[in-house]
């Protein structure tokens, strides 16, 4: 017997008496003492065989965890006769659904499900309202509501993903509760805007075929959702992914930024984010201008980085005014762009002089703008900095000797 996943009856036990033919109630049921039969249950008014809990197919509780559950249980009616039955049922998946929730403000209030426009289309959605429609394979899809409320949709089936964009439906979705198992196609620019969006989600979302979320929470000023466990280890740019996200502030340390080349303005004027992220791979990042440009929370160890590809950190750390680490091991001997690295930033004299007297030591690119901030140095660090001027001609910025 096969059933889905969430369906509690299995079946319903039809008792014939057999002397008289007519339909009977069980008088007595006994289970089988095997794992598999405390699952389940026999209603003795309605004759219902089944699952004390509705089952779960991602989490099987049969003996083998295969959700495959063998049952064998006894009935006697009331005259005493036996019947023992034995009943396998093998547990379906169900077809995870997105689900997200959208605030409709006014009766006859309308959405449009903006989606990636370069990718085929073909869902299914349930829109809240007991309307349901399949087969949709256009972007933009409508849908009209007859009262004003908070609305659940549910979508299958093969959808790219979301792609806001900063548009006009960006205030309407508040939520997403569930990923399901759409395997989604882009995550670029995917909730850019959307300043009401929280994700209670405990899933992730498939993104065995995404390889940018370039933009995906930019200005989503309500976002603050654990996200750590999504796997990004396909992802190639990481632009703009949480600029302006200035509620986010989670752990992001099971990353993988292996396949990473961009990292651009990640968290620019992500204003709440300190989170330690020092353990991440960032050797084939190429381009880290205004990363924490404006991050004004962030003070974080990324001394350990392996920067060694790294050829643009343009106002990386500009306004980012917590700041303050020890940049000396970072090997920034590719980076033709400085300008405006720690612009109104100060780190502490030893930090800033300990930094100059490890990249002196460097083979470095030459006639680089170089912005060291309201940081001051000591004298070991004035010797390094004339060391890095005279060799490579470069024109440093900073507050000058302590």
């Amino acid at each position: 017997m096969t059933i889905l996943e969430n369906i509690q009856t299995i079946t319903t036990i039809n008792i014939t008496d057999a002397g008289s033919g007519v339909a009977d109630n069980p008088d007595r049921f006994f289970k089988d003492s095997s794992l598999d039969n405390i699952h389940t249950t026999l209603n003795q008014t309605t004759n219902e065989y089944k699952f004390i809990t509705e089952p779960d197919y991602e989490n099987p509780q049969d003996n083998n965890k295969d959700n495959y559950y063998q049952t064998t249980f006894t009935i006697y009616d009331k005259a005493g006769n036996e019947l023992i039955k034995n009943i396998n049922i093998t547990i379906t998946n169900e077809s995870e659904p997105l689900i997200s929730k959208w605030n409709i403000t006014t009766a006859g209030g309308s959405i449009n499900i903006p989606l990636v426009s370069t990718h085929n289309v073909d869902y299914d959605i349930s829109w809240g309202d007991g309307n349901q429609e399949t087969n949709i394979t256009t972007n933009n899809y409508p849908h009209t509501y007859t009262n004003a409320g908070t609305y659940t949709i549910k979508i299958t089936r093969k959808f790219p993903g979301f792609k806001f964009n900063n548009g006009s439906q960006k205030d309407k979705i508040i939520k997403i509760e569930q990923w399901g198992d759409i395997k989604l196609k882009s995550m670029n620019r995917a909730f850019y805007g959307c300043i009401n969006l929280v994700i209670n989600a405990t899933d992730s979302p498939n993104l065995l075929l995404v390889h940018s979320i370039a933009q995906t929470f930019d200005g989503a000023t309500s976002f603050n959702a654990n996200i750590n466990n999504w796997d990004v280890s396909r992802i190639t740019s990481m632009y703009k992914t949480f600029k302006n996200a200035s509620s986010f502030n989670q752990n992001l340390s099971n990353w993988s930024l292996l396949n990473v080349t961009n990292t651009s303005a990640m968290f620019e004027n992500a204003s709440s984010f300190n989170r330690d992220i020092s353990n991440w791979n960032v050797s084939n990042v190429t381009n880290m201008s205004y990363m924490f440009r404006g991050a004004t929370a962030f003070n974080q160890n990324i001394s350990n980085w392996n920067v060694s590809n790294v050829t643009n950190m343009r106002s990386m750390l500009q306004n980012a005014s917590s700041f303050n680490q020890n940049l000396a091991n970072w090997d920034i001997s590719q980076v033709t762009n400085f300008s405006n690295f720690l612009r109104n930033v100060a780190l502490s004299s030893a930090n800033y002089s300990n930094t100059l007297m490890g990249w002196s030591a460097l083979t470095l690119q030459n006639a680089i703008n170089f912005h060291g901030g309201n940081s001051q140095y000591n004298d070991a660090g004035q010797t390094s900095r004339n060391t890095i001027i005279t060799n490579h001609g470069w024109n440093i910025t900073d507050a000058g000797h302590e």
